[in-house]
């Protein structure tokens, strides 16, 4: 357990944390608390991935610590990922860190280039980071700029949607009804229809409760595996460590669910996070026995329904991913992006290589690519 020197870059201090010791952790919760970062950044999700998904073999911690005058400004939680015989440095998460953004304060916006640094950092570590590859970038968060989008960020295939939802205080409930009654799909008009013909029971928890926990956990497991299966995607709840790795975001007091029943039976629920007004949807599941009722989309009315009822302002994060459901709820969807950053030819060809795999990933000879990478991986 150790952390290298602190070092100079112009007129701040890093040191590169190397192990989650006790000082880091506590300066790490000390930032959040000043910043509000994204779920992805903050120290429970990294310490979860950690216990669960970390691997000596094909990782090493990597994450940055900005100080000016002892003052820490800025965490960049990366790790470094062997990449067959290359060394890339990454933020730490993959691959659940559906959404990246680096936690820092604003007295250091603009004072501070961070990609300037960063290429720093390459050339001081040379010999440990072969590129750097920054995934999954947002833009904007809680209306503040990512410092480390600039010209040379390459937009990303992979989309964010969200649902911005404001209300008035004392019509909450009836303003979500009629954003209900106003969407043209009639899939809304279906949705009405059964809540009022069927006795749908609706949980939600947030906190310790073992019995939801068991429950929720097991039904997800089954019915999301499954899901994946019959899909023919990759089945990542085949493996016990990602089984983990989701029962222990159930011990964090961040961890939101819900369960959808219908007489009695569970037929719906979701596993995510909720932190102040910002809700992010990350594991659903559904039996597939009650599809024709669309179980999901209930759960999500209900769970919004009761998010809009305890607040006005509600950020409905569905952070990444494709699927067509999210479309018929969100209000804002915005592209990706990725910085990547090399010191040599070897880092160029490597990074462009990247990127056309990125882009045509859909092309059979690098999907099967693919397939050998996720297996050498694993």
């Amino acid at each position: 357990m150790y952390s290298t020197q602190m070092k100079q870059f112009q007129d701040y201090q890093y040191k590169i944390v190397r192990s989650l010791d006790d000082e880091s952790i506590n300066q790490w919760v000390k930032l959040e608390q000043d910043t509000d970062p994204i779920v992805f950044q903050r120290i429970f999700f990294i310490k979860n991935w950690f216990k669960n998904l970390y691997s000596e073999k094909k990782n090493k911690l990597f994450i940055i610590f900005i100080y000016k005058s002892d003052n820490l400004l800025s965490v960049l939680p990366f790790c470094i990922n062997n990449f067959f015989i290359f060394k890339s440095l990454e933020w730490i998460g993959e691959p659940f860190n559906d959404i990246n953004f680096p936690i820092f304060k604003k007295e250091i916006i603009n004072k501070l280039n961070f990609n300037e640094f960063l290429r720093e950092i390459l050339i001081e570590f040379n010999d440990e980071i072969t590129f750097i590859r920054l995934k999954k970038q947002i833009k904007c968060f809680n209306n503040i700029i990512n410092p480390l989008h600039y010209r040379l960020s390459v937009s990303s295939s992979e989309k964010r949607k969200v649902l911005y939802f404001k209300s008035k205080k004392e019509s909450k409930l009836s303003e979500f009804e009629a954003f209900i009654d106003n969407q043209k799909s009639k899939l809304f008009k279906r949705i009405k229809q059964r809540v009022n013909k069927y006795n749908f029971i609706f949980k939600s928890h947030q906190g310790s409760n073992l019995k939801y926990k068991n429950e929720t956990l097991q039904f997800l497991i089954k019915n999301k595996s499954e899901k994946m299966t019959r899909t023919k995607v990759w089945n990542y709840l085949s493996f016990q460590k990602y089984k983990n790795y989701i029962k222990d975001i159930l011990n964090s007091k961040y961890a939101h669910g819900f369960e959808l029943y219908l007489n009695k039976k569970l037929i719906a629920c979701q596993i995510g996070y909720k932190i102040k007004n910002h809700y992010y949807y990350i594991f659903p599941a559904y039996n597939n026995d009650y599809k024709s009722i669309s179980p999901g989309h209930l759960g999500i009315y209900f769970l919004l329904r009761e998010l809009i009822n305890e607040q006005n302002n509600i950020t409905f994060d569905f952070t990444i991913g494709n699927e067509t459901y999210k479309d018929y709820w969100i209000n804002q969807e915005e592209h990706l992006f990725t910085n990547y950053y090399y010191k040599n030819f070897i880092g160029k060809f490597l990074i462009n290589l990247i990127i056309y795999f990125d882009y045509n990933r859909n092309f059979p000879i690098l999907k099967k690519l693919k397939q050998i990478y996720i297996k050498f991986k694993k």
